[in-house]
């Protein structure tokens, strides 16, 4: 099997083609590329070297899309003509219309390409856009990373003093946008003007953003911040224009989570802490949020030690905490918000949807048994695990669900208001299997107040995890 794999290895396994990516070139493709037709048969002709190679190359490489939004306004040129007899020539619609601005204001955005959905909507009553650039600005910035820069283009907007630019020479590339860094021709701008960068240089930069690719990032963050004190920048400014730099990479460096967090394995429900992955090179499928912040799931590609920096912790009412630092942002209802600006009492989102996390094991009866005793088990008696109830049903329920563990026997004593049900076993040379799953889940010993949803329970599936919701 080795042998063969050795042969095999490396190997294309199928010819994949880019649904919208078209490359052009000053002469004839075959002078840079290999081609051939499309395996579908559809006598198309496509390059032989991937996106990567065609780059490298020389070629120029462009993806066009196909959006469903300009056939609605293809087929809204039509009604306009035919309900009314107006005539809209699209192509030369005024970019200073009033009451287009007006409606963005109030937040009537629905239908809007890029504009709608809740949170745009939201900074865009706030920032009560008056000319394009508004919206070029919010449409660059409305991203992970950069996003945490809307709320303060918009306070500049409406306070011209609190307009500032870190150094006089950015304020010809960030006239427009305020003082923020918006685009990534800023970016590309800066690291020409004041970092001494070729454009051939600064377009690495670009690509190293686009791509994500953290080793590039760290290279290009090491050349600008010496390119920018070469160039006349202090140190400290230097690192603070980084700082805004960073984001645009949507790969934060410096926004990290602490080892001992766990993550979940859409696979097998399974938590796994941080340091867990890094160590083992283990590859999870994790819930992340989308650009319109809809949970989806998708492989955690890679996992960087960062050394040792400050964290901040935060506990919630019900007793979870995360620990990260100062700039790792969480959702709050006046948007995005750096940990450290958050204040006592201010309320963070937390998923609404978790079908994302559910695992597909069958538990029925531990997840019944485990559901009754958080919530009316002692499990700090002395002598072992007591379930209590008033209610008959409840109890012949719970009985009938332990007698899935083996060598379970129980007692029952009704001369209170409530009967409790010992848990105890027929062999007491066995032990008790339902006592010692308790105490692998961590539960023994733990008075009400401190009982805890165990990880168990991500790797149930739906029907399960409702059985034990239930008997909660």
């Amino acid at each position: 099997i080795i042998d063969m794999a050795k042969k095999v290895e490396g190997c294309a396994r199928h010819i994949s083609v880019h649904a919208a990516g078209v490359v052009m070139a000053p002469r004839p493709l075959t002078d840079f590329t290999p081609l051939q037709f499309d395996t579908k048969g559809e006598e198309k002709i496509i390059t032989q070297y991937d996106m990567h190679a065609v780059e490298d190359a020389g070629l120029l490489k462009f993806d066009f899309l196909g959006i469903k939004n300009l056939a609605i306004l293809s087929n809204a040129v039509s009604l306009a003509k035919k309900i009314d007899g107006v005539e809209v020539d699209i192509e030369n619609i005024p970019m200073d219309d009033a009451k287009t601005f007006e409606l963005l204001a109030k937040g009537e955005t629905t239908g809007l390409f890029q504009l709608n959905g809740s949170g745009m909507t939201k900074y865009l009553k706030e920032l009560k856009p008056s000319t394009i650039h508004d919206i070029n600005a919010m449409v660059a910035l409305y991203r992970p990373g950069p996003l945490e820069s809307i709320p303060e283009y918009i306070k500049r907007k409406h306070n011209s003093r609190t307009i500032r630019f870190l150094d006089p020479r950015m304020k010809e590339i960030l006239d427009q946008s305020f003082g923020v860094i918006t685009y990534q021709d800023d970016v590309m701008l800066i690291a020409i003007k004041l970092g001494g960068y070729s454009w051939l240089e600064a377009d690495k930069l670009r690509k190293a953003m686009g791509k994500k690719i953290p080793a590039e990032m760290e290279a290009q963050k090491t050349k600008l911040h010496d390119g920018l004190i070469k160039n006349g920048m202090s140190e400290e400014k230097a690192a603070e224009l980084w700082q805004l730099i960073e984001p645009f990479a949507a790969y934060g460096f410096n926004k990290c989570l602490t080892g001992d967090i766990k993550i979940p394995d859409k696979r097998n429900g399974g938590l796994y802490t941080i340091k867990e992955i890094y160590e083992k090179n283990l590859k999870p499928i994790i819930p992340t949020l989308n650009p319109t912040s809809l949970f989806v799931s998708k492989p955690a590609t890679m996992i960087m030690k960062n050394g040792i920096k400050e964290v901040f912790k935060v506990t919630t009412r019900s007793g979870r905490t995360i620990t990260a630092t100062a700039n790792h942002p969480l959702l709050t209802f006046s948007g995005w918000k750096k940990i450290a600006d958050l204040k006592t009492g201010e309320r963070i989102a937390t998923p609404r949807d978790l079908s994302l996390l559910l695992g597909n094991k069958k538990d029925k009866n531990r997840a019944a048994v485990l559901g009754y005793l958080i919530s009316e088990g002692n499990l700090c008696h002395p002598y072992g695990i007591y379930f209590y109830s008033t209610q008959e049903d409840e109890i012949n329920d719970f009985i009938k669900n332990c007698q899935a563990f083996k060598n379970f026997k129980y007692t029952l004593n009704r001369s209170k208001s409530a009967t409790s049900v010992y848990c105890g076993q027929e062999d007491q040379k066995n032990g008790n299997t339902l006592n010692l799953w308790i105490k692998k889940l961590g539960l023994k010993d733990k008075k009400a107040t401190e009982k805890n949803i165990p990880a168990c329970v991500y790797s149930w599936d739906k029907e399960t995890l409702s059985i034990f919701m239930g008997k909660i």
